[in-house]
């Protein structure tokens, strides 16, 4: 099957879900709410990446990425429980449910901020601190 025929097929797709009654991807149109979450999410992470960069205290550069992550993150973990709470689509072997699409959202927000906090939090540490780059 080539790339084509696969994509038109894809689009062409009739779901079997009472909430989506819409050909194949064309049902993510329904969710017309869905730009204000993303828009949400993108002005939370602007506004936290503009306080990082105008603040000099190194607790205030992560409580300004802790903030604009988890806002941004709840902002678009509660959209996607709005939109999939209830749907089933042809690939789904139950109808998705929104406390454990908050679950998950939450589990990868923890995982995400850990891997980002982690050098922050490191370079607060005395021992950790980086070292003076060597003269040349």
């Amino acid at each position: 099957m080539s790339d084509r025929s696969f994509i038109d097929n894809l689009l062409s797709q009739q779901h079997e879900s009472p909430a989506v009654n819409q050909p194949g991807l064309l049902c993510l149109m329904e969710f017309s709410s869905g730009v204000y979450f993303l828009g949400g999410a993108t002005i939370a992470l602007v506004i936290g990446a503009l306080v990082y960069l105008k603040a000099t205290r190194t607790w205030l550069r992560l409580a300004s990425m802790l903030v604009g992550l988890t806002s941004a993150w709840g902002i678009a973990t509660a959209g996607s429980a709005l939109y999939w709470n209830g749907r089933a689509e042809s690939w789904m072997g139950t109808p998705g449910d929104a406390s454990t699409i908050v679950r998950g959202g939450f589990i990868a927000w923890g995982l995400f901020l850990g891997l980002m906090l982690a050098p922050g939090l490191l370079s607060m540490l005395p021992g950790f601190r980086s070292a003076e780059p060597p003269l040349n």
